[in-house]
């Protein structure tokens, strides 16, 4: 855990190293039993510190990450580096891109090069008074047609709202509480109609 947990770039609201590693366990374990084994890359579309890409590439994972601050684009390819020189030399690629997500839906095309996997901690609670807030539903949507057959993964205090989850054309195959204050949700599209019951949470980091 050295990689994520002591980071040259952080702030507040980063995301918890070990919550992130759960996180990226969870979502990987689904999307392979959904693509037999195959995972492809990780898309984190405001990827903040770059918690979740560290926790990607230790999985053995393309991490893909965008976000619309420079420094956070900074600080994410200084905490990569960071990881890199500390994890398995023979970790794969990784990208940061300087991208406003919630502004543009429109994703870079190296943004989506075999990516499979979107994870994303969104702010939704505290945070949810920031001026770009409101635009989350809409960016989550041009996710969702912009990559059909990903696997998303969404961290939250709360339950995802059915209103954004319809507008994105996603159903929850699995529900899971990671830590005291997040809710991890996978979710696939719609049309491809393997909604399960939500799974019990015994995997709490508390």
């Amino acid at each position: 855990e050295r990689s994520g947990a002591a980071r040259p770039y952080t702030f507040s609201a980063a995301t918890d190293y070990r919550v992130a590693l759960l996180t990226v366990s969870i979502v990987l374990a689904h999307h392979r039993r959904r693509h037999s084994g195959f995972a492809g890359g990780l898309l984190d579309p405001c990827c903040g510190s770059g918690t979740l890409l560290v926790a990607a590439r230790a999985a053995g994972l393309v991490a893909v990450g965008c976000d619309r601050s420079r420094a956070a684009v900074n600080g994410t390819a200084h905490n990569l580096d960071h990881a890199a020189a500390l994890l398995d030399a023979s970790l794969r690629p990784s990208l940061v891109l300087h991208h406003d997500c919630i502004a543009d839906g429109s994703l870079p095309r190296e943004a989506t090069r075999d990516v499979g996997i979107v994870v994303a901690n969104l702010p939704w609670d505290r945070q949810v008074r920031i001026p770009h807030a409101r635009h989350l539903e809409q960016m989550i949507a041009s996710l969702s047609s912009q990559l059909p057959r990903a696997t998303f993964c969404f961290m939250s205090a709360a339950p995802l709202c059915e209103r954004v989850l319809a507008a994105a054309r996603l159903s929850v195959v699995r529900s899971e509480r990671v830590a005291s204050r997040c809710t991890v949700s996978v979710c696939v599209g719609a049309a491809l109609g393997d909604r399960q019951p939500a799974a019990a949470s015994t995997a709490a980091v508390d």
